[in-house]
C-alpha cells in the first residue's frame, strides 16, 4: 500500500511539473503521465485493498501480536483500514467507498470506520441525503453501520437524521431499528411516527439489542400489539432473563404465539425460549394449573421427550384424572369393533392426542419423589379399565397400561421394579398389559451403537440382566419373572442374529 501511494504522489508531482512547462513535448509527457495514473488508480486501489476488509481472527491475531483480545485486533486493524479508506476516498469520493464495501463483502466494517472518523462525515452524510431511498443491500448495511456508530459517539446525530425533511418516515424508522441500543427514549420517537412506520419498527426491532433503560412491559405490549410475538417472547425470557417477567404478560405472550401465524418463522432458538417460559410457569404460583396445562397443549409438537422435554401438567393430568386417560384414547384409536373412530374430532385431535399419550411418563399414584401408591394405581387402573370397556378399547388401554409401568425409572435402568408395579405386573391383568410392558422396555433402550467386534454384546449383556432379575422375582412374582425371562429370550435371539449378520457380511 505505501509503495504504491508513493508511486502515485511521484505520478502527481510529475504531471504537475510538466503542465507547467510550456513546451509540447514536456506536455505530450504530462498526458502520457496522466493517462497512466488514470489507468492504475481507479482499479488497482480497490483491489490492492479488499484484504484488509477480510481479515479473519487468525491472521489479525498474527498481524497484530500485540492486541491482547478480539476487541483490541479490531481496535488496532481499524486504524489501518481508515488510512487506506482516506486514500480510497481522496481519489474516488464515497463511491470509492461504496464499491470496496461491496468487493470486500465487509460493508459492516467500512460502515464502522467511516463512522467513527469525522474526516468522512460531510461527503457521507451528503450521499445520504440524496440517496436514502435508492440503497442497495451492501449500501444498507454500511449505513447501518455508520449510522450507529455516529449516534453511539453523538445522540444529536440521530436527532438530525430525524429532523431532515428528505428523509421518509419510512427511512427514519429503520435508522432507529439500527440504532435501538443507543436509545432510552425510544417512545417519544415513535410517538412522531404513522402507524405503518411504528409496526415497521417493532416488525425489526431485534429485542436484545433494545435500551436497558426502557420499560419491559411496554415494549412487550408493542411486541405484541404489531404481531410480533417472537420478539415479545426472545425479549422476556432472552434479552430480560435477569428481570422476573410477571407469569400472566409471559401467558398471554404464549397464548399470542399459539393463536397467530408469526410473520417470522419459529427457530431452534424460539423453542429454546418457549422452553424457557414453560420453565418460568412451572415455577411459579400465581399461575392457574388448568391454564398451563392449556398452554402445554396448545404447544403440544414443542415436545419430543428427548432431553426431560415432556408436557409436565399433561403428564401429571394423565396420571390422576383416568376420565382424562380415557378421552385421550378415545380421540386417538378407534373401537375395537369399529371401522372408524366415534369421536366427532379432527385428524389434528387424534395426533395431539396420541401424542400427548406417547409422551406421558408418569405412573398412576407417583409421587414427587418417586415413590409409588399401590391403592393410588390399582384405583386408577380400575376406572380406567372400566371406562374403556364400555368405549370398546380396552385392549389398547391395557397395552398403555403395561407401557407406563415399563417406563418408571427403575425398569428403564434394569434395576428391579418398585413393589407397586411388581403387585400389578403379578395380577396378570391381561396379556395386553404384559405386551405393552414388554414392548415399552424394549423402547427404552433406544438408539444404540453396536460393537463391531462383538455385534451382539449389547442384546447379550441386557438378556443376562433381564434373567438376573427374572431369578430374583421367581419364587415371589412369578408371572413377573415370566415376564422378564421372555424379553431375555428376545434379547439372545437379537444378540446370535446381529452375530450371523456380521459373519455374513464379512465384518
Amino acid at each position: 500500500m505505501s509503495e504504491k501511494k508513493t508511486i502515485w504522489e511521484q505520478l502527481e508531482g510529475l504531471i504537475s511539473s510538466c503542465e507547467k512547462q510550456e513546451r509540447s513535448n514536456i506536455i505530450q509527457r504530462a498526458n502520457v503521465f496522466r493517462e497512466l495514473a488514470n489507468t492504475y488508480k481507479p482499479d488497482d486501489i480497490i483491489q490492492t485493498n479488499i484484504s484488509w476488509f477480510s481479515y479473519d481472527y487468525q491472521v489479525i491475531r498474527k498481524k497484530y501480536p500485540e492486541a491482547e483480545d478480539y476487541k483490541e485486533y479490531i481496535e488496532v486493524l481499524d486504524v489501518d483500514r481508515f488510512k487506506i479508506l482516506k486514500d480510497i476516498f481522496e481519489q474516488k469520493g464515497v463511491d470509492g467507498l461504496i464499491q470496496i464495501a461491496k468487493l470486500s463483502e465487509d460493508s459492516r466494517s467500512v460502515g464502522r470506520v467511516i463512522g467513527a472518523n469525522s474526516y468522512f462525515y460531510d461527503e457521507v452524510d451528503r450521499y445520504l441525503l440524496s440517496n436514502s431511498e435508492h440503497l442497495d443491500s451492501a449500501q444498507n448495511i454500511l449505513y447501518e453501520s455508520y449510522i450507529t456508530r455516529r449516534v453511539k459517539e453523538d445522540r444529536q446525530y440521530l436527532d438530525y437524521i430525524i429532523e431532515q425533511r428528505c428523509f421518509t418516515d419510512k427511512f427514519k424508522a429503520k435508522v432507529l431499528v439500527w440504532c435501538v441500543g443507543a436509545i432510552n427514549t425510544l417512545f417519544d420517537y415513535l410517538e412522531n411516527f404513522d402507524e405503518s412506520e411504528r409496526e415497521f419498527f417493532w416488525e425489526n426491532a431485534y429485542s436484545y439489542h433494545l435500551h436497558e433503560d426502557l420499560d419491559s412491559t411496554h415494549i412487550i405490549e408493542n411486541y405484541l400489539r404489531y404481531d410480533n410475538p417472537i420478539s415479545a417472547l426472545e425479549f422476556s425470557v432472552g434479552a430480560r432473563k435477569k428481570e422476573q417477567i410477571p407469569p400472566a404478560i409471559l401467558q398471554n405472550v404464549l397464548w399470542a404465539l399459539a393463536k397467530h401465524s408469526p410473520k417470522r418463522q419459529i427457530g431452534n432458538m424460539d423453542t429454546y425460549y418457549i422452553e424457557l417460559a414453560f420453565e418460568r410457569l412451572w415455577d411459579s404460583e400465581e399461575v392457574n394449573d388448568t391454564e398451563i396445562l392449556k398452554l402445554e397443549w396448545a404447544f403440544l409438537k414443542l415436545w419430543d421427550g428427548y432431553d426431560g422435554k415432556y408436557p409436565k401438567y399433561i403428564n401429571k393430568q394423565i396420571a390422576s384424572d383416568p376420565s382424562f386417560f380415557v378421552e385421550l384414547l378415545s380421540f386417538a384409536f378407534k373401537p375395537k369393533n369399529s371401522e372408524k373412530n366415534d369421536q366427532n374430532i379432527s385428524k389434528l385431535q387424534a395426533e395431539n392426542a396420541y401424542h400427548a399419550l406417547d409422551l406421558w411418563n408418569i405412573v398412576p399414584g407417583q409421587s414427587e419423589d418417586g415413590e409409588i401408591d399401590l391403592a393410588s394405581l390399582k384405583k386408577w387402573i380400575s376406572e380406567v379399565r372400566h371406562k374403556s370397556e364400555e368405549n370398546d378399547r380396552i385392549d389398547i388401554c391395557d397395552q398403555y397400561i403395561g407401557q407406563i409401568l415399563a417406563k418408571n425409572p427403575k425398569v428403564k435402568s434394569y434395576e428391579v421394579p418398585d413393589k407397586a408395579i411388581l403387585e400389578i405386573l403379578n395380577e396378570g391383568i391381561s396379556e395386553h398389559v404384559k405386551t405393552g410392558f414388554a414392548v415399552q422396555f424394549s423402547n427404552n433402550r433406544g438408539v444404540h451403537s453396536i460393537d463391531v467386534k462383538d455385534p451382539g454384546k449389547g442384546a447379550r449383556d441386557l438378556a443376562a440382566s433381564c434373567r438376573s432379575i427374572s431369578q430374583v422375582l421367581l419364587i415371589s412374582y412369578p408371572k413377573v419373572s415370566e415376564i422378564y425371562t421372555s424379553i431375555a429370550n428376545n434379547y439372545e435371539y437379537e444378540s446370535k442374529w446381529q452375530n450371523d449378520q456380521s459373519e455374513l457380511e464379512g465384518y
